[in-house]
């Protein structure tokens, strides 16, 4: 029934349909369950996307509860559930704490994804649901079209296995830090008291391979190496998204005890930060030998992407693998690695809207691979190059063939999009390096690539079920739903991640969300 917009009600007779494996209710108009559906004992996957909402008065409603009491325990075989509501629905409130505890029944449960209004309700989970594939929105959110998180990013996490959105919390409650322990990713959407990381506990966060941060307006840092003692900082994070944090001033403050920390991190994206002034100090970029992506936009105090300060550790080369590297609208970037070797491994570099940036260093620019520049041709014919490090003859002829000019009466995000793959693994999610150290510390289930993909978590009532989508600013984005395999790799298109604002993840989609620029910002 996927896809079947105006299919309203469900009729009794369904459960006459014993043999029946697969229930796929995403996309319809469907307020409630009957109860007959607990006669389908051979059902193995059960996907509900309850969207409808008119309020307590409505007509509409047939019944008080989406689900009724005792249907989920009598579906005995049943290996993939999905139950996804709006968030304003009152009486997901009541009925969401008679369903929780009949997960108990389901003892051939593989898959699970539900939203839960209020942390405190996660004690009704029995204990071995970590052990599963879960995908948990947590806190009281309201259904929106636009949300902080970038969009490709939001696609990464939604593609992650045991992820936990914790949305709009004040404090960290020991339910949600019970959760963080068992999950793979975390999207921490517009948290109001936060100011760093460490107050999950860096043990609870060391197998994370996801991270995206959006509009925690009081975060100042992501983590600080004063309270991570000899503990390693994310040993196994993958990729890292921050957007929006209009307090934030850096990534990583103190000092850095262990080499292991942000050790596999490869994608970084930075995402309108007005304080951030700081990306990498020496301490904290000698770990990131093995990022791939990195994509800067709208941070006006970014000065220089390293920050040298007074360390002695100059020498070396940092960045090693390095391949591609964009940096949109940072008007006081002066230096890119102010003097260091870095990016030795470089393909693609995209750059627009740095107007102080007039020089490049040769230790900035030594990569044999660099197959593209793309930046504006005023910008480019402009800089100077310096007669100590290239010669009398200045810019080398070789950047020529390879500078690819902005047009500026075009779409500039999708001319700076370079398609950079940072999983180059066939097998799966993660490499094997990684995913060895993630059972190390995770010691749950492992990445099964095979295993089907459950309906992701979120709430896009006024997208999904409306003829029209309105947005109050550019650039408009739609979305649609197209099938595809569960998700294998954690790649990154780093300028997709900055086509603005798309629409929240609040709602669960059996596939990855696929975006569709209508308009820009540009």
């Amino acid at each position: 029934m996927k896809g079947c917009e105006r299919f309203k009600k469900l009729p009794p007779e369904v459960g006459r349909l014993k043999k029946l494996e697969k229930l796929d209710l995403d996309k319809t108009q469907i307020i409630h369950l009957p109860a007959e559906i607990q006669e389908l004992t051979n059902l193995q996957s059960l996907t509900l996307c309850l969207y409808e909402y008119r309020g307590k008065k409505s007509k509409q409603y047939t019944s008080s509860t989406i689900v009724p009491f005792g249907v989920i325990s009598k579906l005995q075989v049943l290996k993939h559930l999905s139950i996804d509501v709006n968030p304003n629905d009152e009486r997901w409130q009541e009925n969401v704490q008679v369903i929780l505890p009949e997960i108990l029944a389901l003892h051939c449960l593989e898959t699970i994804s539900l939203y839960i209004p209020e942390p405190k309700l996660l004690n009704l989970l029995p204990a071995h649901i970590f052990k599963l594939d879960f995908r948990f929105i947590v806190g009281q959110h309201m259904s929106r079209i636009i949300s902080g998180a970038l969009p490709s990013a939001e696609e990464k996490f939604k593609q992650s296995e045991c992820s936990l959105m914790f949305v709009k919390g004040v404090d960290v409650p020991h339910e949600i830090k019970d959760v963080v322990r068992y999950s793979k990713a975390l999207f921490l959407d517009r948290h109001l008291t936060i100011k760093d990381l460490s107050v999950f506990g860096m043990t609870n966060i060391e197998q994370l391979q996801v991270c995206l941060l959006a509009e925690c307006k009081e975060m100042q840092t992501i983590v600080d190496g004063r309270y991570s003692r000899s503990e390693d900082i994310f040993p196994c994070l993958l990729l890292l998204s921050v957007s929006y944090m209009k307090n934030l001033r850096s990534i990583c403050e103190g000092e850095i005890h262990s080499s292991h920390c942000f050790g596999m991190l490869k994608s970084l994206t930075l995402h309108n930060c007005p304080k951030l002034s700081t990306i990498f100090t020496l301490n904290f970029i000698s770990n990131l030998s093995l990022l791939k992506v990195l994509a800067v936009k709208g941070c006006p105090k970014v000065s220089a992407l390293i920050s040298c300060g007074s360390s002695k550790l100059k020498a070396g080369t940092f960045l090693s693998k390095l391949r591609t590297m964009i940096l949109i609208h940072l008007p006081e970037l002066i230096s890119i690695s102010n003097g260091l070797h870095m990016g030795p491994s470089l393909e693609n570099i995209g750059i627009y809207d740095c107007p102080k940036l007039q020089s490049f260093s040769k230790m900035e620019l030594s990569s044999k691979n660099l197959k593209i520049i793309k930046g504006e041709t005023k910008w480019w014919e402009a800089l100077t190059w310096s007669e100590a490090e290239w010669g009398k003859i200045g810019q080398p002829s070789m950047f020529d063939s390879i500078f690819s000019p902005i047009n500026q009466e075009a779409d500039i995000i999708s001319q700076l999009d370079f398609n950079d793959d940072i999983d180059d693994s066939t097998g799966g999610m993660v490499d094997e390096p990684l995913q060895a150290s993630s059972e190390r510390v995770f010691k749950g289930t492992k990445l099964n690539a095979n295993r089907p993909t459950p309906l992701q978590l979120g709430s896009r009532k006024s997208v999904m079920n409306s003829g029209k989508t309105h947005i109050p600013r550019p650039p408009v984005l739609i979305h649609s739903h197209k099938s595809s395999g569960p998700a294998k790799n954690i790649d990154t298109n780093p300028l997709e991640v900055f086509h603005s604002r798309g629409s929240s993840g609040a709602c669960p989609v059996e596939q990855p969300l696929l975006w569709t620029t209508l308009a820009t910002t540009h």
